[in-house]
């Protein structure tokens, strides 16, 4: 998912689509739909993944 990650801008329109496409995979992986109307920032401290938006900066420091 992170392909490259140095060279892409930050545009906030980027960061929302990889944030949608981050929390549905998190979302399967955990079992749970839309439907179960749990918070993605509970979903995020089950699972132990930070939000995308902070990895992407760790990665623009590299």
């Amino acid at each position: 998912m992170f392909y490259s990650a140095k060279c892409w801008p930050t545009k906030r329109r980027y960061v929302q689509q990889l944030s949608v496409a981050e929390m549905r995979m998190l979302r399967w992986m955990y079992g749970h739909t839309r439907k179960d109307r749990i918070q993605n920032n509970n979903i995020r401290d089950r699972v132990g993944v930070a939000p995308i938006k902070e990895k992407l900066i760790q990665y623009h420091l590299r």
